[in-house]
C-alpha cells in the first residue's frame, strides 16, 4: 500500500492494524465466497488463471452495482444467494468503471480513491448483511 493510501486508512480506520501484501494464490481464493477486485483487468487476470472461480468474482464496483439492482424484499435472502443472483445478472452492471489507482498520484487520489473505497464498501455491507424479520406490533 502506498505511503498517502496508508495515511488515508489510518486517518479514517486509527485502529488499523499493520498491512501487507503477496501474489494473489489459488490457496487465497479457493475458501473466498466473493472475489473482488478494483480493475477489470485484475479480475480478468485472476479469472484467466483460475477460470473456475468466475462465478465468484467481480470488480467491487461491477458488484455493488448488480447488487443494487437486486430486490431486497426478501428478509431470508442470504449473502450466497446474493453473490449466486450477481452472476446471473452480471450483465445489468454493463461498464460500471475501475477504481483508479492512487499509487504516486498524490495525496488528493488517494483520498478520492479512499472515499469511492468507502462508499463502495458501506454499500457492499449494506448488501451483504442479512436483513432480520420485523417483530410484529404487541
Amino acid at each position: 500500500m502506498c505511503a498517502q493510501m496508508h495515511r488515508e486508512l489510518e486517518r479514517r480506520q486509527p485502529q488499523v492494524l499493520p498491512v501487507s501484501s503477496h501474489q494473489t494464490e489459488i490457496d487465497d481464493l479457493e475458501g473466498a465466497d466473493l472475489i473482488l477486485t478494483m480493475t477489470a483487468s485484475q479480475r480478468d487476470t485472476i479469472v484467466g488463471w483460475w477460470p473456475y472461480i468466475m462465478k465468484r468474482a467481480f470488480t467491487l464496483p461491477q458488484f455493488v452495482e448488480i447488487a443494487r439492482r437486486l430486490t431486497w424484499d426478501d428478509p431470508s435472502t442470504a449473502p450466497q444467494d446474493v453473490i449466486d443472483k450477481a452472476f446471473r445478472n452480471r450483465a445489468v452492471a454493463g461498464n460500471t468503471g475501475d477504481i483508479k489507482d492512487p499509487y504516486r498520484q498524490g495525496s488528493e487520489a488517494a483520498r478520492s480513491c479512499a472515499d469511492t473505497l468507502d462508499t463502495l464498501l458501506m454499500d457492499l455491507a449494506h448488501m451483504l448483511t442479512p436483513v432480520s424479520p420485523r417483530r410484529a406490533a404487541e
